[in-house]
């Protein structure tokens, strides 16, 4: 989880990307299941959301002309629940996202809960394999913001 908040803060879609299961990590593919309210509210948007899709969206956001240098970036995860086995994590965590983008219909302060299934890779590495992303009440989530790319 550190090297997401880290990949965030450093507007890195190589290091974001990375902290995602793919194929040469040895683990099933990676899954965004989005918000229900942001999926409802963007039809089609999430149907075939695949570790290509986060690169693009990666990619697109963490650009200076889409993100400015001297912008914000900063994403605060507060662990709420964990467990564990040798080779698989669960993580249960309350998210801040604050994203100082050019973007006009994208938020740029979002909060919600993530739920993730961490893997470990061959080679030893952890992967969130599955992300659920759920707003909170009133709030705009990071769903949100992918459907705007």
């Amino acid at each position: 989880m550190s090297n997401l908040i880290s990949a965030v803060g450093r507007r890195s879609s190589g290091d974001y990307i990375r902290t995602l299961a793919a194929a040469e990590s040895g683990l099933p593919a990676f899954q965004f299941v989005p918000d229900p309210q942001s999926d409802a509210a963007n039809p089609g948007a999430f149907d075939r959301w695949d570790l290509a899709s986060e690169l693009r969206y990666g990619q697109a956001l963490f650009t200076p002309a889409t993100l400015p240098l001297d912008s914000v970036a900063q994403l605060e995860l507060t662990i709420e629940r964990k467990s564990s086995l040798s080779d698989t994590a669960s993580l249960g965590c309350h998210y801040a996202l604050h994203l100082g983008h050019k973007l006009a219909n994208a938020p740029r302060d979002m909060s919600g809960r993530a739920e993730f299934t961490l893997l470990k890779g061959s080679d030893g590495g952890w992967y969130i394999q599955r992300w659920v992303d759920l707003r909170d009440a009133g709030a705009a989530c990071w769903s949100d913001l992918k459907a705007a790319f």
